[in-house]
């Protein structure tokens, strides 16, 4: 997986330089982008809902404390 290279780079192999494929990122299409971020096609998949915890501190932080 093209994604992968950079932890490859980093973790697995000595060398350091992840192998991108495309090697430029001129060569970057926008389908290959717009794949990247279209939604999945299957009646299983469920969404991740995380909670919004920059609001929950707040939250945190406005409560009085006694």
């Amino acid at each position: 997986m093209p994604e992968s290279q950079g932890v490859r780079a980093l973790l697995i192999d000595t060398d350091k330089k992840p192998k991108w494929e495309p090697s430029k990122l001129e060569l970057v299409s926008k389908e290959m982008v717009d794949r990247c971020f279209a939604g999945i096609d299957d009646d299983d998949w469920k969404y991740l809902k995380l909670p919004c915890s920059r609001s929950n501190r707040l939250e945190e932080l406005l409560k009085p404390k006694l």
